[in-house]
Order: structure tokens, then sequence, then C-alpha cells
């Protein structure tokens, strides 16, 4: 099992003279790939109530990949690349199929685990929020799926390890 800690988001409340920004949907999974891939994780830093944004998803769109790649007409813009962020057209091709984000709220320490297929993105905090949100995002995914130039290319933080022969935990 590979693991990977790929971001740490710290999301302020909502500051005056905020710009929104608009929703930004999108999967860690190319369209190419077939079937489950990866999983991505969330350890939740501290709460994410129905006011304080963070991870808003489209529950069972992870189902939806493969006959939406057979109807679908933009594969010329696709990617290989594992993070795909739709278009317009693609979200109303969801959106037809009664996909629509669902804000999930979280409790400090939660871990939270979905497909890398599954439709989602960060909602940003309503003016209701005080709560300084903070999340690790983390994947996981079969070593089998990974390349042995890929392996090469890593540094595992074990390899840095240096005994030090004079200091000494010991009480």
């Amino acid at each position: 099992m590979l693991v990977s800690i790929k971001a740490l988001n710290i999301t302020w409340p909502l500051r005056p003279g905020h710009m929104p920004r608009t929703k930004w949907p999108n999967v860690d999974q190319s369209p190419f790939r077939k079937g489950l891939q990866c999983v991505q994780r969330i350890v939740d830093l501290s709460q994410a109530g129905p006011n304080d944004g963070g991870l808003t998803v489209d529950p069972g769109s992870h189902k939806a990949p493969e006959p939406f790649s057979v109807e679908h007409t933009y594969k010329s813009i696709w990617s290989r690349k594992d993070f795909y962020t739709d278009i317009p057209e693609e979200i109303s091709w969801f959106e037809k199929q009664r996909f629509h984000g669902h804000k999930v709220v979280a409790e400090l320490g939660d871990l939270i685990i979905w497909d890398s297929r599954l439709i989602h993105y960060g909602a940003e905090p309503t003016k209701k929020s005080n709560t300084i949100r903070m999340v690790v995002y983390i994947s996981y995914a079969p070593a089998a799926l990974a390349s042995q130039a890929a392996f090469l290319a890593k540094n595992w933080p074990h390899d840095d390890i240096k005994p030090k022969i004079k200091f000494s935990f010991a009480p």
C-alpha cells in the first residue's frame, strides 16, 4: 500500500471584502482509468460544521464514470493526470443523473474516506462561521499500480534516518 500526504489545508472564516470563488468540482482519477484505483482521505484537525466550509461531495457519482465516458463527447480534452476538473457541460450531465453536492459535517479527529472517482470540492464557509478549519489530505493506492521509476523517484523518510550512538532516550 502506498500512502501519500498530499496537503495541509487551513481555511479562515470569511473576512470583510472577501471575493467568493466558484465551486471547482473535481475527481482525483483520470477518466481513462477504469474501476477503483485510489482512495482519498481527510483527517479533520478541527470541526467542519454545516457553515464552516469544507468537503462537499456528490454522493454516488463514483459509480458514473464508465457510463459517462461512453456517452461523453469531450474525450479529446481528457488528461491521464489523476486530477480532473469537470467542465460545465460535464457537470450538467452528472446533475441530470441526479448527483448534487452534499456538505460533509465532521468533528475534530474524524477520518473521511472516499473513492477517488467521487466528484468533490471544497466549499467556502458561510458568513455564520467563525471556525478556522484545518485538514490533512491523504491518498492510499495499491503499490502494484506504481511503476519502478515512481518508486525510485521517491525519497522515503526512513532513508534519511541515521543512528545517534551518543544519545539515548532511556530514562
